[in-house]
């Protein structure tokens, strides 16, 4: 079931309102609808974005711990444990040997 929701809105806001519409090819409801669904719901691109790459590091330190725990790689000094993991990191992402 829906509702109905309305708001005045100037002239100026209407017209913007309308072009991000058009230029997403969106009608105004369904633009709207997102519009407040992310708002209400917290589902920003900002919040996304920052829980996305916070999921990556969880997941990326766990592949670490992984690995290290696998191969017996685990360093004597945390010195030589984070220029490990930068190492390891940077191979993983960008295929760089050290």
């Amino acid at each position: 079931m829906t509702k109905t929701v309305s708001a005045r809105v100037n002239s100026s806001l209407h017209t913007k309102l309308c072009q991000v519409c058009n230029e997403s090819g969106k009608t105004v409801n369904e633009y709207l609808n997102e519009i407040i669904d992310k708002s209400l719901n917290g589902h920003s691109e900002a919040n996304s974005e920052a829980k996305t790459k916070e999921f990556k590091e969880k997941i990326r330190k766990e592949i670490f711990q992984n690995l290290y725990k696998e191969f017996g790689l685990e360093p004597k000094e945390k010195s030589e444990k984070e220029e490990a993991l930068e190492d390891l990191n940077d191979f993983i992402l960008n295929g760089t040997k050290p």
